[in-house]
């Protein structure tokens, strides 16, 4: 769906004071935000390649996040990692997440071959698909980032399924922190989005941007590591 497409039709038929966009593709901004004349903030997305005087943007430090996903597992002792990510060339987030895993990588001097980043959408089966075969076709990594919790289960999934074990064989950690992380069994380490203040930052930048006509502004928060069980130390 094309979401700036929808809110050009709400601006149209409700005309509306300001507008808040939950996440959304870069394309569509750029093709068509223009149109767009009311205070925006895009929340939990934050893309460099847009530039909208009424655009305002609140999300995680996506790059950071990922910097700090990788010092944690190789804190761990792990230098064979798979990363599990959407096409980079389409999903903002994980071109900044993958960007933070490799920089990192690179400063701490551990190999990354290209096959090493298996590319899933969103989904469990995908990233099972994706991690099924790249068990079938390669050693084992000792651990896998995943830039979404829900590609770190389709990954558990198909880890156990290969008759490995997690984390006795291979480490996850995931990202979101949504809840059926501390109910899945292992309990899923991951990097948790500040969601509720993200939404609480995108009102009141909203209001700002509304009631004072005050600039469009970025706003970057931090993601936090959540423990689980999915992690251990070699």
């Amino acid at each position: 769906d094309n979401e700036v497409a929808e809110a050009k039709k709400i601006c149209r038929e409700i005309k509306p004071k300001g507008l808040v966009f939950l996440g959304g593709d870069s394309g569509n901004f750029i093709s068509g935000f223009k149109h767009i004349k009311v205070p925006s903030v895009l929340a939990t997305v934050v893309m460099d390649e847009l530039r909208f005087d009424n655009l305002s943007m609140v999300g995680v430090n996506d790059r950071a996040a990922g910097e700090a996903a990788i010092n944690l597992l190789t804190q761990k002792g792990h230098r064979n990692i798979c990363i599990i990510g959407a096409d980079p060339a389409v999903s903002t987030p994980t071109k900044l997440r993958l960007k933070g895993c490799l920089d990192t990588l690179k400063r701490l001097g551990i190999p990354f071959e290209k096959g090493q980043f298996l590319q899933a959408s969103f989904t469990w089966e995908s990233a099972y698909d994706a991690m099924k075969l790249y068990l079938e076709n390669n050693k084992a990594p000792t651990a896998v980032f995943a830039t979404s919790d829900t590609q770190a289960i389709g990954a558990v999934r198909a880890i156990l399924d290969a008759g490995l074990s997690v984390p006795g064989d291979i480490s996850i950690v995931g990202f979101d922190g949504t809840p059926i992380t501390r109910y899945y069994n292992p309990t899923l380490a991951t990097m948790v989005q500040p969601g509720h203040e993200i939404a609480k930052a995108s009102i009141k930048l909203l209001l700002k941007c509304i009631e004072r006509e005050n600039p469009a502004q970025t706003i970057l928060l931090e993601a936090r590591y959540q423990t689980g069980d999915s992690v251990r130390a070699l």
